[in-house]
C-alpha cells in the first residue's frame, strides 16, 4: 500500500486506460519531492502556500520519465484482502510554515473495494474505462518539515473540529 509510479497508456479507441509496470514512489524524506520542492522553490520566492500538479509531481519524482505517460496511483486498505482500492493523484495543495508542511493531496477514484481474484497480479495491470464518471478523493496529509528543513516524516493531523474533507459543488 501506499504510492506508486505506473506507466499509464491511453488507448482512445477502446476508451480506456491500461495502467502497468508499477514502481513505489515515497514523498516522505528529506530527499523526497516534497521536500525538495519545499526547500528550493518554497523557500527561495517566499511561499508558504504552493499547489502542484500530478505532472509536476511526475517531475519531481522521477525526472527522467516521461510525465505525460505517466501516472501517480495511492493504494489505500480494502475491506478485505481480495479487494483492491486505487486513486490516482490529480493534484496536492500544501501549506509550508518554518517546521511543518500540511498538504490536501486531491485524488480520482479508480477501484473502490473493487474484489479480484489475485490482487497482487491485479495491481502490476489493469484497465480503467475513460467514460467512468469517477468521484474526487481529498486527503489531508502533513509532515514534519517545512520552510527551514526538518526530517520530512509524516505526521499526525489535529482535526479539532473533526471535520471531513467534502468535494466543492460545481455549476
Amino acid at each position: 500500500m501506499g504510492f506508486s509510479l505506473y506507466r499509464c497508456e491511453q488507448q482512445v479507441e477502446k476508451s480506456q486506460e491500461i495502467y502497468d509496470q508499477p514502481k513505489r514512489a515515497i514523498f516522505s524524506g528529506a530527499k523526497g519531492p516534497i521536500a525538495a520542492y519545499v526547500l528550493s522553490v518554497c523557500k527561495a520566492e517566499g511561499l508558504s502556500s504552493w499547489d502542484l500538479s500530478e505532472l509536476e509531481l511526475i517531475a519531481l519524482l522521477e525526472p527522467d520519465c516521461a510525465p505525460s505517460r505517466t501516472a501517480i496511483i495511492f493504494e489505500s486498505s480494502s475491506a478485505r484482502s481480495e479487494h483492491v482500492t486505487l486513486y490516482r493523484l490529480h493534484s496536492v495543495h500544501g501549506r509550508s510554515t518554518d517546521d511543518t508542511t500540511e498538504m490536501v493531496f486531491r485524488f480520482r477514484s479508480l477501484f473502490g473495494n473493487h474484489p479480484t481474484s489475485d490482487p497482487a497480479l491485479f495491481r502490476v495491470r489493469f484497465a480503467v474505462s475513460t467514460h467512468a464518471n469517477s468521484p474526487h478523493i481529498y486527503e489531508n496529509l502533513k509532515l514534519s518539515g517545512g520552510l527551514r528543513g526538518g526530517t520530512w516524516k509524516w505526521m499526525e493531523i489535529e482535526q479539532v473540529l473533526n471535520a471531513a474533507m467534502i468535494q466543492p459543488l460545481t455549476h
